[in-house]
């Protein structure tokens, strides 16, 4: 099989605990990504990180929030 004819790659993902953003962002975000946030103040940044870390924090994951 040609690399042009390989099935896309499903990376693993993880929830965002927002099931409408989980659905846009094809299951959550992917689990080895590194992603930056960026917005207006009070556009919901911190919100969000918290949002995903207390998520995850249910199900026994560990998280870290660095905030600049």
């Amino acid at each position: 099989m040609s690399p042009s004819e390989q099935a896309p790659r499903q990376d693993a993902r993880v929830s965002t605990g927002v099931p409408g953003l989980d659905a846009v962002l094809g299951g959550g975000l992917v689990t080895s990504g590194v992603y930056i946030v960026v917005g207006e103040p009070g556009a919901g940044k911190t919100l969000f990180a918290n949002q995903l870390c207390y998520h995850q924090g249910r199900t026994g994951v560990r998280c870290l929030y660095v905030t600049l």
